[in-house]
């Protein structure tokens, strides 16, 4: 455990929960339950292809999904958005953006969160019945990079979309934190104004890739 004298009240509280945790050899398995009880027939047609279902639900929720990285420098230029964070891992195959014009820097600096105009990172999982993207500490190299800019995209492997929530979750590996992210960020006040960006990014983009 950390020095307690050097620690503010955030760091006791997880230095706690470290030392709490460090105690358990395994976590606790799932409890069972039948996967399809709380799966929608209306929101998951019999015989639909998981991906085309997984891209419409999400652009239902006001994402944007794209097949091809081209098609993302665009959507990415008419949003003004030229630089920003790119997982280092994925810079490599994503050389079409900076063939754009973007400007892809594989290090995200904390105190330069404002100046990032979008980042892309990795998402672990898709899910087609509610259109949403599963982030983990694991997949997603920069967890505020996920959550913080105002364009975010995150790339998904084709093979990762899963029909339904309960599938979703029988997917997820043992990982501190887990964020299920459907559409962009929206909230409303009284009056009945959406706002977007209000609790995370704008815009929520996809780009659908092949492991």
């Amino acid at each position: 455990m950390s020095d307690a004298r050097n620690m503010n009240d955030r760091d006791r509280i997880l230095d706690a929960i470290r030392g709490a945790r460090a105690r358990i050899p395994e976590p606790c398995a799932y409890p069972d339950y039948p996967s399809g009880v709380a799966t929608s027939a209306a929101r998951l047609p019999r015989g639909t292809d998981p991906v085309a279902l997984f891209r419409r639900r999400l652009e239902e929720a006001g994402g944007r999904c794209f097949s091809e990285a081209e098609e993302l420098a665009m959507a990415l230029r008419e949003e003004r958005a030229r630089s920003g964070y790119c997982d280092p891992a994925l810079l490599g195959r994503l050389s079409a953006l900076t063939q754009a014009g973007l400007d892809l820097q594989g290090e995200f600096l904390r105190e330069r969160v404002d100046d990032y105009a979008f980042s892309i990172t990795s998402a672990h999982a898709g899910i087609a019945e509610t259109g949403s993207l599963v982030l983990t500490d694991r997949a997603t190299s920069r967890r505020l990079a996920a959550v913080a800019t105002w364009n975010h995209v995150a790339v998904l492997d084709r093979g990762s979309i899963v029909a339904s929530l309960a599938d979703g979750i029988e997917t997820l590996p043992n990982d501190p934190n887990v964020v299920y992210v459907t559409g962009s960020s929206c909230t409303a006040d009284v009056e009945g104004i959406l706002i977007r960006g209000a609790h995370g990014p704008a815009e929520q983009f996809c780009l659908l890739v092949d492991a």
